[in-house]
Protein backbone atom coordinates (compact mmCIF):
# COMPACT_ATOMS: atom_id res chain seq x y z
CA UNK A 1 0.00 0.00 0.00
CA UNK A 2 2.67 2.76 0.70
CA UNK A 3 4.31 1.66 -2.60
CA UNK A 4 1.26 2.92 -4.27
CA UNK A 5 1.07 6.18 -2.45
CA UNK A 6 4.38 6.63 -3.28
CA UNK A 7 3.97 5.96 -6.77
CA UNK A 8 0.70 7.76 -7.31
CA UNK A 9 2.52 10.98 -5.67
CA UNK A 10 6.06 10.51 -7.72
CA UNK A 11 3.77 10.49 -10.71
CA UNK A 12 2.11 13.83 -9.20
CA UNK A 13 5.18 15.30 -8.69
CA UNK A 14 6.75 15.28 -12.11
CA UNK A 15 3.11 15.78 -14.02
CA UNK A 16 3.46 18.84 -11.98
CA UNK A 17 7.11 19.96 -12.64
CA UNK A 18 6.46 19.23 -16.28
CA UNK A 19 3.47 21.54 -16.31
CA UNK A 20 5.57 24.10 -14.37
CA UNK A 21 7.95 24.17 -16.93
CA UNK A 22 5.93 24.44 -19.80
CA UNK A 23 3.68 27.35 -18.64
CA UNK A 24 4.77 30.36 -20.54
CA UNK A 25 4.99 33.72 -18.61
CA UNK A 26 4.24 37.04 -19.33
CA UNK A 27 6.53 39.69 -18.17
CA UNK A 28 5.35 41.86 -15.41
CA UNK A 29 7.02 45.03 -16.61
CA UNK A 30 5.94 46.42 -19.94
CA UNK A 31 8.55 48.89 -21.64
CA UNK A 32 6.63 52.24 -23.09
CA UNK A 33 9.08 54.47 -25.14
CA UNK A 34 9.93 57.65 -23.36
CA UNK A 35 8.64 60.80 -24.87
CA UNK A 36 11.20 63.34 -25.97
CA UNK A 37 12.21 65.14 -22.76
CA UNK A 38 12.23 68.66 -24.77
CA UNK A 39 8.65 68.52 -26.90
CA UNK A 40 6.66 67.10 -23.53
CA UNK A 41 6.03 69.08 -20.41
CA UNK A 42 3.57 69.80 -17.64
CA UNK A 43 1.04 72.87 -18.63
CA UNK A 44 -1.49 72.07 -15.30
CA UNK A 45 -1.46 70.09 -12.44
CA UNK A 46 -4.36 70.33 -9.18
CA UNK A 47 -5.42 68.50 -6.42
CA UNK A 48 -8.02 69.83 -4.32
CA UNK A 49 -10.15 68.19 -1.34
CA UNK A 50 -13.41 69.23 0.82
CA UNK A 51 -15.58 67.86 3.08
CA UNK A 52 -19.35 66.72 1.40
CA UNK A 53 -21.62 65.10 4.19
CA UNK A 54 -18.71 63.60 6.39
CA UNK A 55 -17.01 62.10 3.40
CA UNK A 56 -13.63 62.89 1.78
CA UNK A 57 -14.15 64.40 -1.73
CA UNK A 58 -10.28 64.40 -3.79
CA UNK A 59 -10.08 65.89 -7.29
CA UNK A 60 -7.43 65.92 -9.53
CA UNK A 61 -6.27 67.36 -13.05
CA UNK A 62 -3.07 67.42 -15.25
CA UNK A 63 -2.45 68.56 -18.26
CA UNK A 64 0.15 68.52 -20.99
CA UNK A 65 1.16 70.33 -23.54
CA UNK A 66 0.94 67.63 -25.80
CA UNK A 67 -0.71 63.86 -26.48
CA UNK A 68 1.47 61.43 -24.90
CA UNK A 69 1.58 57.87 -26.16
CA UNK A 70 0.37 56.60 -22.06
CA UNK A 71 -0.53 58.63 -19.09
CA UNK A 72 -1.10 57.85 -15.43
CA UNK A 73 -2.62 59.62 -12.72
CA UNK A 74 -2.79 58.42 -9.51
CA UNK A 75 -3.59 59.65 -6.80
CA UNK A 76 -3.25 58.38 -2.77
CA UNK A 77 -5.21 59.95 0.18
CA UNK A 78 -3.62 59.43 3.52
CA UNK A 79 -5.06 59.70 7.29
CA UNK A 80 -3.35 59.40 10.19
CA UNK A 81 -0.41 57.62 8.29
CA UNK A 82 -2.78 55.03 6.48
CA UNK A 83 -3.84 54.62 3.17
CA UNK A 84 -7.04 54.84 3.10
CA UNK A 85 -7.87 55.71 -0.87
CA UNK A 86 -6.31 55.08 -4.34
CA UNK A 87 -7.48 56.41 -7.21
CA UNK A 88 -5.74 56.00 -10.63
CA UNK A 89 -6.21 56.65 -14.41
CA UNK A 90 -4.62 55.01 -17.31
CA UNK A 91 -5.68 56.91 -20.97
CA UNK A 92 -3.74 56.71 -24.30
CA UNK A 93 -2.80 59.50 -26.67
CA UNK A 94 -4.51 61.74 -23.86
CA UNK A 95 -3.20 65.73 -23.18
CA UNK A 96 -5.55 65.43 -19.44
CA UNK A 97 -6.63 63.42 -17.17
CA UNK A 98 -8.97 63.79 -14.49
CA UNK A 99 -9.87 61.81 -11.32
CA UNK A 100 -12.50 62.67 -9.02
Amino acid sequence: MKKIVFGISLIVLIISLCIIKYIHHQPAITYFPPANPEDASFIEANTSMHVHQNNFITQSTSKSNMPLFLRQDVSLTFRNGKLISLQHKWEEQAKDIQLK
